[in-house]
């Protein structure tokens, strides 16, 4: 049996909201979902029901027979993990026991503007947490949470105090003006999450300029990061309110599975933050390498477009400090919208460009050593490229060089796949002259490490044509820590014209 596709688990979505999710449950045999939720639409959908029903529906399309009883094993975390990767947001769900009360109250009071009858309260908290009913005694949950956290009541612990019932015994509760306050004040954890609907309630009181910056950016992370199996869109909390909604590009190779860089998180009271001192924490969940946040030249070119975007901003500790918050009614820039997610799609691809090398296959053995051929290109024949291009271009090319000629910096003994770079040996700023084929040609690169690419690039190590002897034009050779002074003996050579070049411009 084949899995479902995206588009396949929307069509059963819509036959849910069309008959209604008890109806759904009760006419395809399906019971309440326990563990797991999916989260479309700010509504909450069983995913056994919907994968399971996707596959037989389709089954069923095809006269295909299939026996009832796979159902017992063909659902669990696997799926759910697929489910993900398609672009849904899922959400375990808390067990009763264990669960916050105070979460649940909160959420539902909230939902209810603030106010509402006790019945209107169970009512929300079973929309909220669906598997809920399936406990006696959570209705009596409910009102004790109430009543421990409201001076109205005789059973208030005295630890805050933000539900009010005036009228005791009436059923009618509502939350108290101050009582995020309250909350902040105590420490008391919350879970308390804003839906996408919610945010922007909040960001329309701010005004059309914040409100459009928001859904632009919400509309680029659902297009670009969750639509495509890029990333994900986490909606949370943070210490200036409850809601905020992370951005987090997801990096899939072969080698670094599932690892999530944090992109920026915007707040429901109108700022916006970069996520970038996450990268650089030593968090289990991360990388170990950092990889390219800890590198000094991506955090300065960083810092620098990030100072253009937003201007008479202190970034200094943008990748050591948790949070550099900016109002958000503060920006003047008319454009930052567009330059901000420019910033953002650069960091994916500086991501990209560092571990797109981890399954490179190295095959150095059988790969042409034909002479190419240097020459001018036509003006006619001139293509700017954008950076988006640039960077795929860029990817590949160290992808190629990798390929060619190993992992093994041609200057030294350092060997991974990580941290070698790929050195142009005519300049990639020479597309315009040589066109792209030639400027992209593997025979026209070198595997290098971080700083002898940099170093060879300033023309501090050069490579003489004649002999391919390594000569360094400093006073203080042994400083540069290169110990290979040949590159005679590698097994794919780059190309002599190439060397050539590069020595005449010398």
């Amino acid at each position: 049996m084949n899995d479902p596709n995206y588009s396949e688990m929307l069509e059963t979505i819509e036959e849910l909201d069309s008959i209604g999710r008890n109806e759904f449950l009760k006419k395809h045999n399906f019971g309440e979902n326990i563990k797991y939720e999916i989260l479309h639409n700010n509504k909450s959908y069983p995913p056994k029901a919907l994968w399971i029903r996707s596959i037989e529906r389709k089954l069923i399309e095809n006269n295909e027979k299939f026996d009832i009883g796979w159902r017992r094993r063909a659902f669990g975390a696997p799926q759910i993990k697929k489910i993900e990767e398609m672009g849904f947001q899922t959400r375990i769900l808390t067990d009763t026991k264990k669960e916050k009360w105070l979460d649940s109250v909160l959420k539902a009071l909230e939902n209810l503007d603030g106010a509402g009858h006790l019945s209107e309260i169970y009512e929300e908290i079973n929309l909220i947490r669906p598997s809920i009913s399936n406990h006696n005694t959570w209705q009596a949950q409910v009102r004790a949470t109430l009543e421990r956290n409201s001076s109205d009541s005789e059973a208030w612990n005295g630890k805050v105090d933000i539900f009010s019932n005036e009228d005791l015994g009436s059923g009618n509760w509502s939350l108290k003006d101050n009582y995020a306050e309250q909350l902040l004040d105590s420490g008391i954890e919350i879970d308390s999450q804003l839906t996408h609907q919610q945010m922007i309630d909040s960001y329309s009181k701010l005004g059309d300029k914040p409100l459009s910056i928001y859904q632009t950016l919400y509309d680029w992370g659902l297009e670009n990061l969750e639509n495509k199996s890029r990333g994900k869109l986490y909606f949370g909390k943070n210490k200036t309110g409850w809601g905020t909604v992370s951005f987090a590009y997801k990096l899939k190779n072969q080698v670094l599975k599932d690892i999530n860089f944090y992109l920026f998180r915007i707040s429901f009271d109108g700022k916006i933050t970069t996520s970038t001192w996450y990268n650089t924490l030593d968090n289990p969940n991360q990388i170990t390498n950092k990889f390219p946040f800890n590198s000094s030249d991506f955090q300065d070119e960083f810092i620098n477009k990030l100072n253009l975007i937003i201007p008479n901003k202190d970034f200094s500790q943008v990748f050591s400090k948790r949070d550099n918050w900016i109002e958000v009614t503060e920006l003047e820039n008319e454009n930052f919208t567009n330059e901000f997610i420019e910033l953002i799609e650069w960091t994916i691809g500086e991501i990209e460009y560092n571990y797109a090398s981890d399954s490179i296959q190295i095959n150095p053995g059988n790969i042409d050593n034909k002479p190419i051929e240097i020459k001018r290109i036509k003006k006619t024949e001139v293509k700017k490229f954008s950076t988006t291009e640039v960077r795929k271009f860029q990817s590949k090319f160290r992808k190629d060089v990798l390929e060619r000629y190993g992992s093994e910096c041609s200057f030294c003994e350092i060997d991974n796949q990580l941290i070698i770079e790929a050195a142009h040996l005519i300049p990639y700023k020479k597309v315009d002259v040589y066109g792209i084929d030639l400027i992209q040609n593997p025979k026209n690169g070198l595997p290098l490490c971080r700083n002898h690419h940099k170093l060879f690039d300033q023309g501090l190590i050069k490579i003489n044509p004649d002999n391919l002897t390594v000569e360094i034009s400093v006073l203080n050779p042994e400083s540069l820590n290169v110990t290979k002074h040949s590159l005679s003996e590698m097994v794919n050579k780059p190309s002599s014209e190439c060397i050539k070049w590069l020595w005449s411009k010398d």
